[in-house]
């Protein structure tokens, strides 16, 4: 999961006023990814923001999401201000 801190707060708090909106943003990024070939897609997304490109590789059967599929994905995830928090860079 690439998503795990908010996941976890709306566990937390899926009682709170805002449960509903945090859990529309979390459909936000799993539909993000779920519209991608999701393994490649979330190796892309770690890669991205640990600065490591070898965190795009995958193994057969998969294949690499490719440069210009993961530029997609990359200003996607802008676009709605996501971003993985805590890796080592």
């Amino acid at each position: 999961n690439v998503n795990p801190g908010p996941i976890a707060a709306l566990a937390a708090h899926w009682q709170d006023a805002d449960a509903e909106s945090r859990q529309a943003g979390l459909d936000q990024v799993r539909q993000l990814f779920q519209s991608r070939p999701m393994i490649p897609a979330m190796k892309a997304a770690i890669a991205h923001f640990s600065n490591d490109p070898l965190w795009a590789a995958v193994r057969p059967p998969l294949v690499p999401l490719g440069e210009d599929k993961a530029r997609d994905l990359i200003s996607a995830m802008q676009a709605i201000d996501f971003t993985i928090t805590g890796l080592a860079t």
